[in-house]
């Protein structure tokens, strides 16, 4: 079997304290992965490791079976990945920003292809600063979209977002080909529509990985009860 990432006893120490503990586990290509746990369990620090953002304290990572390192171009070439809030330059258009991404990759996309993919042609060409968050949040993901990455990595890219608009960012999500995505959230209908395995952080330890498909939420939420009801 072929894997996109693997994360082999990763820990991540701050001030004698662990903010993730011994975590491994692996992604297979071409698959959708979720990651879940409340607020402060981890998450979002386990894909600044994996985004080479933060440095490990222990353990290692592979991705596309290359041993990570900082500043590995041949392990970050098709990695793409929204963290937190997405940045921008707020004083330019949603198109001028993503023409940047594209000058960035010597013009080897076609904007206006995903532009129409992401249904953002009604304010593409407004100022950045003067969108809603989940209008930045579709522009961000746009900008990811762009390069076709190989691995793409979402934390919370439905913020913002209102039922109708999740529902077409799961669609979405589910059109791309030759993938593999990493998404944090804590929408269960993400979960149970996208994922194919769900990993469970929790004070920054790895309590559960479960195989999908997920078929039925009142399962699901079950199942996040007993895992972080105390």
């Amino acid at each position: 079997m072929k894997y996109s990432l693997e994360v082999y006893n990763l820990s991540k120490k701050i001030k004698n304290k662990y903010i993730l503990n011994t975590i491994g586990f692996k992604v297979r290509k071409d698959s959708i992965y979720g990651i879940v746990g409340p607020n402060g369990s981890g998450k979002t620090t386990l894909l600044r490791i994996i985004t080479g953002l933060y440095k490990q304290s222990a353990g290692f990572i592979k991705i596309n079976n290359i041993v990570f390192e900082n500043n590995n171009e041949k392990v970050f070439n098709k990695v793409a990945a929204l963290i937190e809030s997405p940045k921008f330059y707020e004083n330019l258009t949603g198109r001028e920003n993503l023409e940047l991404v594209n000058v960035l990759y010597e013009n080897k996309y076609n904007i206006q292809n995903i532009i129409d993919k992401m249904d953002i042609s009604s304010y593409i060409d407004k100022k950045v600063k003067n969108m809603s968050l989940g209008m930045k949040q579709k522009i961000a993901i746009a900008s990811l979209l762009l390069i076709e990455p190989q691995i793409l990595i979402l934390d919370e890219p439905t913020n913002g977002f209102d039922p109708g608009e999740v529902i077409k960012f799961i669609k979405l999500i589910k059109s791309l080909k030759n993938t593999t995505v990493i998404i944090c959230t804590h929408d269960l209908n993400i979960i149970e529509s996208l994922c194919d395995e769900v990993l469970f952080l929790k004070n920054g330890r790895l309590i559960d990985i479960k195989k999908g498909p997920f078929t039925d939420k009142k399962e699901l939420e079950m199942l996040f009860k007993e895992k972080y009801n105390d």
